[in-house]
């Protein structure tokens, strides 16, 4: 029940910030947070794939960071970042090929949104994200994607 408490906190704050971040992202941030997302696509497409989650982990805090700090709102800042050290620890246990390419796959629906500059499909798109890829951790069956 905890955990599940955790991802509808982290689904909250973090959808309201990239609701924040699609009207105050620069175009500098949005380009480096394409190239998360491409490096991203890079480890996934790489035979190897299994040896490279760590790192996929790894840019999913880059993601998410790119968002927060867009917002500039170091009230905002800190209480996701509290809630992302208690979730990266359940990410890192259970994480799998396939929650990857799920999670990424999703994490460019949320780019597109913030480089259309819609912040109400931001907030969509990254509540899904953030409430839906636990990445393993024990949470109840996923929710549907937004269509």
């Amino acid at each position: 029940a905890d955990v599940l408490r955790i991802y509808e906190v982290r689904s909250l704050l973090e959808s309201g910030a990239a609701e924040l971040a699609a009207s105050r992202m620069s175009d500098e941030s949005l380009a480096a947070t394409g190239e998360i997302v491409a490096k991203a696509d890079g480890l996934l497409a790489d035979a190897d794939v299994e040896r490279q989650l760590s790192r996929l982990i790894d840019l999913d805090v880059k993601f998410h960071q790119q968002i927060v700090a867009a917002c500039a709102n170091d009230y905002l800042s800190r209480e996701i970042a509290r809630y992302q050290r208690l979730i990266r620890v359940m990410q890192r246990t259970g994480v799998t090929v396939a929650s990857q390419q799920a999670a990424w796959k999703a994490h460019r629906q949320v780019l597109t949104a913030l480089v259309a500059r819609d912040p109400a499909r931001s907030r969509q798109m990254l509540a899904y994200v953030a409430g839906a890829f636990a990445d393993g951790a024990a949470v109840p069956p996923r929710p549907r994607a937004p269509s």
